[in-house]
């Protein structure tokens, strides 16, 4: 073995780099290989990379229940845990039979249960991932939340707790979020979603447990903010915020906006409207906006226009309308105009607008999506275009956009956009030398060979820095509407 290799630092350097498959063929090769190998594989876990983790308590789970108890055990599954640093996508419930623990497609309760008594055995540990830097849990109910106080870390940063049901109270987010401050002190990030709170909670006990978060600058509730002025008054670092704002919500205090970062708001398009128009906005660079099925769709070009008004240094805006598929059909979209002021924001990096799920209505508007999209293309700090729409043939965009874009914006990096490929202009005189690494069109067709290899020829030429060799026509029809043409070049 050459010399080089018997040095971690070298060896943090060169894992990252390997496949999966590779690392963990490495892994077994020598013992220095080891620690970096498995820091790598287990760095980031979802829940099935969780369970190979904790199979190591369960060796043979044919023949019992409860987990291994020996010291080997507790010495194996202590250094692999040692490896986690991000958890995603961990559903936690409790199973009415008595289900293998490993067996189930969530993590069981009572795993939970065996780790604390773990712990609890080990005098050398205070939690399961000593690491752990992120967590993401979904939850059946609030009622599992005192068995997940296991997963905490002192180090952890960023906290997401998503509940599924809807019938039952939260009667153990108090305790939790007070269990908070001893456990992780050095939260910067709370979210917290989930169907339950449209049925109502005391979000004072929400509140309280968070109150003593000294490094929380970031809370994202489904809440309408009005109980977070006692909270604001002993945590002054709050820079980006969430909310929900249902029809029937008071209007949050306008103190709450004043020295925010970053804004995500949810819910009713009237209240948005109201708290936009009257609160001030005087460090906010990120604003995100979701709608679940708008009854006042008219009120969003109020909102874009007071937005640019009062805060024409913003960097990113978002938008997103969601719903369920029962109600989209008969749900009215902004106009595309209603977006138009946007143009206006000198300073922006990031638009991403989406009303582009199946069952919306057709946007049929010819010219009006190219319009916009020519005046988004004179910004010239934009970096990522996204532009979701159902659109019809005659209304796509024209490929002058992508001209405009690739010759006015030359940091752009990612763009999604409607774009008609059918007649490619010439590919002679077109700017090139961009910096484009990820680019999507969807909503054009292409009716034969040639077409298609004019259209690949015209965006080489335009962002020759675009990886070409997955280039595919996909001739698909879309609820017998249209065809579309959908071009993936991967980074």
């Amino acid at each position: 073995m050459h010399r080089a290799l018997r040095l971690q630092e070298i060896l943090d350097c060169v894992v990252p780099h390997l496949a999966n498959s590779d690392v963990a063929v490495l892994a077994r090769v020598a013992s220095i290989f080891f620690q970096p190998c498995i820091t790598r594989l287990y760095g980031d876990c979802n829940q099935a990379t969780l369970k190979k983790v904790f199979r190591i308590m369960y060796p043979d789970e044919g023949y019992h229940l409860r987990y291994d108890t020996s010291a080997q055990m507790s010495a194996r599954l202590r250094l692999y845990c040692s490896c986690v640093r991000k958890v995603y996508d961990i559903t936690i419930e409790k199973r009415a039979t008595m289900a293998l623990p490993l067996s189930s497609d969530c993590m069981e309760t009572s795993m939970l249960h065996d780790l604390g008594l773990w712990i609890q055995k080990d005098a050398g540990l205070t939690c399961v991932f000593p690491r752990l830097h992120t967590l993401h849990l979904a939850l059946a109910d609030d009622s599992s939340l005192p068995l997940a106080q296991v997963l905490l870390s002192p180090v952890l940063y960023q906290l997401v707790l998503f509940f599924r049901k809807t019938e039952h109270a939260l009667g153990h987010i108090g305790p939790f979020c007070n269990s908070l401050v001893r456990t992780s002190p050095n939260l910067g990030k709370v979210m917290v979603f989930g169907r339950v709170f449209k049925h109502g909670v005391d979000y004072n006990r929400l509140f309280d447990g968070l109150k003593y978060l000294r490094d929380l600058h970031h809370l994202d509730i489904p809440a309408d903010g009005c109980g977070l002025v006692s909270y604001l008054d002993d945590n002054n670092s709050l820079d980006a915020l969430g909310l929900m704002l249902r029809p029937e919500s008071s209007l949050p205090p306008l103190t709450l906006f004043r020295g925010l970062r970053q804004l995500r708001l949810r819910g009713s398009l009237e209240r948005i409207c109201a708290v936009v128009e009257a609160a001030e906005f005087d460090n906010l660079t990120v604003f995100m906006l979701s709608v679940e099925d708008p009854t006042h769709v008219e009120l969003m070009r109020r909102i874009n226009t007071a937005l640019v008004r009062k805060v024409p240094r913003l960097t990113d805006y978002t938008f997103s309308l969601v719903g369920n598929r029962e109600t989209r059909a008969t749900t009215d979209v902004p106009a595309v105009e209603d977006f138009s002021s946007l143009c206006q924001l000198e300073r922006l990096e990031t638009l991403d607008v989406y009303l582009r799920p199946y069952g919306w209505q057709i946007d049929n508007s010819p010219g009006k999506h190219d319009s916009i999209l020519r005046s988004f293309s004179r910004i010239s700090t934009l970096r990522t275009l996204n532009w979701y729409w159902r659109l019809k043939p005659q209304a796509l965009a024209s490929p002058g956009v992508l001209v405009d874009l690739a010759r006015n914006c030359p940091a752009l990096e990612a763009v999604w956009l409607p774009v008609d490929l059918r007649m490619p202009p010439s590919a002679e005189g077109l700017p090139s030398q961009h910096v484009l690494r990820s680019l999507l069109l969807n909503g054009a067709s292409v009716v034969d060979q040639a077409r298609l290899v004019e259209a690949e020829l015209f965006l080489l030429s335009l962002f020759p820095n675009a990886c070409m060799d997955d280039f595919k026509a996909l001739c698909r029809p879309i609820d017998n509407v249209f065809l579309a043409l959908g071009l993936q070049l991967p980074v």
